[in-house]
């Protein structure tokens, strides 16, 4: 799946919704996966130009947009190379951030919060736990798990 984008596009379209806003915290988050419908494309050129490691090698999936503007606003990217999920976002003190290892585990690990967070419910004590056995290889380093310990505090 790495280097096929279009089964990179086939699966997003299959297994994540095009748009969905979660409650976090009374703060709303949207996330669009609408780009990937069409093409994945590289990053704007003045995001490349800030010269990190692989960043020519992430393809957008979507973006995520906390507190209706208000907040970050960060690119949705999977790394054409190995299959990895990262945010980007150019104003954060680290730009690019890992989500998950592999598409299908990062699919798996939104749909669990969004199982959630759609209806606005409480995640369980156990989420991260569950997350982690999703993505033993990265969840230690994952935004997810710094996005749960931000929800459960």
């Amino acid at each position: 799946m790495e280097n096929n984008q279009t089964a990179i596009k086939d699966a997003i379209i299959a297994n994540l919704p095009c748009n969905v806003r979660w409650i976090v915290n009374d703060t709303p988050v949207d996330f669009d996966f609408s780009s990937a419908h069409d093409k994945l494309c590289t990053l704007p050129d003045w995001a490349l130009d800030a010269n990190i490691p692989g960043i020519a090698r992430l393809r957008i999936i979507g973006h995520q947009d906390v507190a209706e503007g208000g907040g970050a606003r960060p690119w949705l990217c999977v790394h054409i190379d190995d299959g990895s999920v990262w945010g980007f976002d150019c104003e954060a003190k680290k730009p690019m951030f890992l989500l998950n290892s592999s598409l299908p585990r990062f699919i798996a690990s939104f749909r669990l919060l969004n199982e959630y967070l759609v209806a606005n419910r409480e995640l369980p004590p156990e989420i991260g736990n569950c997350l982690q056995h999703i993505d033993p290889e990265a969840y230690h380093r994952s935004d997810w798990r710094l996005f749960i310990d931000g929800i459960n505090f």
